[in-house]
């Protein structure tokens, strides 16, 4: 992302008046907007098209194409449900859209 100091906040509709336009990052904190989320007793995978438009509109490398985002984030998905599928945790509430 182009400046590493503020993360744009991905909201849904009616949320808006609740979170500030960003928030602030320290310089060690990652660059990368996670594309995870644990909605009740789920851990889902966001909607990859709105997730990679706003990394495409704030990306650093401006050679980076929306498809590069989007297979970028599969990958990770992907390599993360890998790393994470011995831990009973993950598995209980891993849900069933991760076979990207």
């Amino acid at each position: 992302m182009k400046d590493p100091k503020y993360l744009p906040p991905l909201i849904g509709d009616g949320l808006s008046h609740f979170i500030w336009h960003s928030f602030e990052l320290d310089l060690i904190s990652p660059r990368m907007l996670f594309p995870l989320a644990r909605i009740g007793d789920k851990i889902t995978i966001g909607d990859l098209d709105i997730l990679a438009k706003r990394v495409y509109k704030n990306r650093a490398n401006e050679k980076t194409t929306m498809e590069d985002i989007k297979i970028a984030y599969q990958k990770f998905i992907q390599m993360l449900d890998v790393l994470m599928k011995d831990e009973p945790e993950w598995v209980k509430l891993r849900g069933s859209e991760f076979s990207l």
